[in-house]
């Protein structure tokens, strides 16, 4: 759930001269007005050299993608062997990526169906006080910090109707084991409010680390979050 901050990054990237290259899997199709990912989401598209992303999450097929400038991705093709030994997608792929990629740019809907969920769900979470970190993201992690507590929570939530990764070493560092949410456009209200029911029994069960957040930091949280999601789910800041 974590996000670069470009804006910063591409400023002194620009200072020297540097160039930028991204990672924009978890965020293409879900950040930015039309949903193009974590430059736009900043507003630093132009000051991208190369975006990398994946096809396997919000577009919901197979592959990848290396996007830039025509002379750069000319550079590319011509050097790269894991291009260059790389099989074309099939065109059965290739078909649902087109009508993939064009729902995602002309059905707003579910961006805002997604963002709603986070909404409903950060706000569940900071009724049982769990240890997460407060941002909007579809990626939500639940801080466990024990190993084989982590673990024991994914078997309890899966044997409670709820499909939530452990994460531990190496994905993360040693004695910061955490549970990961992963929100998308297609659950319920009732899906949240039963993973929230879920979490608050296990909270008890296995003693899970507390966080208490105040009032101030929930109005820090909305004044930090970009105004395309905050109107895509119609929150006035105030609130």
């Amino acid at each position: 759930g974590d996000m670069a901050p470009l804006d910063q990054i591409t400023a002194l990237a620009n200072h020297y001269n540097a160039a930028v290259m991204i990672d924009d899997a978890h965020a293409s199709g879900i950040y930015g007005i039309e949903g193009r990912g974590a430059a736009e989401h900043f507003s630093v598209t132009k000051d991208i050299d190369f975006l990398m992303g994946t096809l396997s999450k919000a577009f919901g097929a197979i592959g990848g993608f290396v996007s830039g400038k025509k002379d750069l991705i000319d550079m590319l093709k011509v050097n790269t062997s894991t291009y260059y030994f790389t099989s074309s997608l099939p065109a059965s792929e290739a078909g649902a990526l087109i009508k993939s990629i064009s729902i995602a740019k002309n059905e707003p809907g579910l961006r805002k169906k997604l963002w709603t969920n986070v909404y409903r769900l950060l706000k569940g979470l900071l009724g049982i006080g769990l240890e997460f970190p407060l941002r909007f993201s579809q990626i939500i992690p639940i801080m466990v910090y024990e190993e084989k507590v982590a673990f024991q929570l994914e078997d309890f939530l899966y044997k409670k109707g709820v499909l939530c990764s452990a994460v531990t070493v190496p994905a993360v560092a040693p004695n910061m084991a955490r549970l990961r949410v992963s929100v998308n456009a297609t659950h319920t209200d009732e899906h949240i409010d039963m993973l929230l029911n879920v979490l608050s029994e296990a909270a008890s069960l296995f003693n899970l680390p507390k966080k208490a957040y105040s009032k101030k930091d929930w109005e820090i949280f909305l004044a930090q979050t970009p105004k395309y999601i905050l109107q895509l789910i119609d929150i006035n800041k105030g609130n």
